[in-house]
């Protein structure tokens, strides 16, 4: 069955762009109302919003001022953190990776603190930085697109080594090395950064000197997770199932 998905993945991702994004005048309107009924959106519909891609990527109210350090970088499902960082290894829905099989590996992290954060359908999709810091770089590692929810855990024992991703880390003065891996999905052919680019599969590029928590670094356009790590931290949250941008991961 995996290999069925991994086959069917490219036309699937190319349907879902073209009923997207396709010219199909009035007809979006019809697309972006079956859309909020069916996972439960109340979000209103803009002008702005000519296309289901459009609303799928539409804006928020946010603070002017973050009142946290460290913070949920996006609307999301929590799947787990905070958790440690042990021989190099993540624990994800019972999976464990070995973080040194992954490219964007920093040896700084070993014994710091992690969180796996899951975006569904209806949530705000654009991913926010949860820290401020220095020295931003980014890297775009090539993969499949296996969907990340039950369905996907069960087809591979690497979904989230084997996924495409766009991944970020800067350092902070307080946590140290910041590593966000924004991990794509079935349905997801297109992670934008909102910060710059970069080739695929290539080594890690700076992009800015200077980063602001809650500045925007880009947006999946469908459902998909972050996994956010940090080389330490204290006081650490116990947290809820559903979380917001925005929500401080640190007891004030």
């Amino acid at each position: 069955m995996k290999y069925f998905f991994i086959l069917i993945s490219p036309a699937f991702n190319r349907l879902v762009w073209i009923l997207a994004s396709g010219p199909w005048g009035v007809v979006h309107q019809l697309f972006i109302g079956i859309f909020r009924r069916l996972y439960g959106i109340s979000d209103p519909v803009l002008p702005e919003h000519r296309k289901l891609s459009e609303y799928f990527l539409r804006d928020k109210p946010l603070p002017s001022n973050w009142t946290a350090s460290l913070i949920c970088p996006v609307d999301c499902f929590l799947l787990e953190g905070p958790s440690k960082v042990e021989d190099s290894r993540l624990s994800l829905k019972g999976i464990d990776y070995d973080w040194k099989s992954l490219p964007e590996w920093c040896s700084e992290l070993e014994g710091g603190f992690y969180w796996n954060f899951y975006l569904a359908p209806k949530h705000y999709h654009w991913f926010h930085s949860p820290a401020s810091g220095e020295h931003l770089e980014v890297m775009r590692v090539s993969g499949r697109s296996l969907p990340v929810n039950r369905l996907g855990r069960f087809l591979s024992n690497r979904l989230y080594a084997e996924n495409e991703r766009l991944s970020f880390r800067w350092q902070h003065p307080q946590y140290g090395r910041v590593l966000m891996l924004c991990v794509g999905a079935m349905g997801v052919s297109r992670i934008r950064s909102a910060v710059g680019e970069c080739a695929k599969d290539g080594p890690w590029w700076p992009l800015k000197e200077q980063l602001k928590v809650g500045e925007r670094l880009g947006a999946f356009e469908l459902g998909s997770s972050v996994i956010l790590a940090v080389e330490k931290a204290e006081g650490l949250r116990v947290l809820g199932e559903s979380l917001e941008l925005g929500f401080p991961l640190q007891e004030c």
